[in-house]
C-alpha cells in the first residue's frame, strides 16, 4: 500500500486481484490509517486557493 491509497494499472486486472487481497488482508487499524492520510491529501492538495491560482494562471497564459 502507499502511505495515502494505492494504485494500479487498469489494463492488468491481475495487479487489481493482488491490491485487493492485500486490503482484505491489511488490519482495520492501517486502513483506517490509509483512508486518514489519503483524505488529508486530497483536502491539502484540492483548496479553494489552489483551484484559484490554477485559475488565474490558466487565465494569464491565455491572455499574454
Amino acid at each position: 500500500h502507499n502511505e495515502n491509497g494505492s494504485l494500479f494499472n487498469p489494463n492488468r486486472e491481475t495487479e487489481l486481484v493482488d491490491l485487493l487481497n492485500k486490503i482484505i488482508t491489511t488490519p482495520y487499524a492501517e486502513i483506517q490509517k490509509i483512508a486518514k492520510q489519503g483524505r488529508m491529501s486530497v483536502e491539502n492538495r484540492f483548496t479553494t486557493e489552489n483551484y484559484v491560482e490554477v485559475l488565474e494562471n490558466l487565465y494569464q497564459k491565455n491572455h499574454d
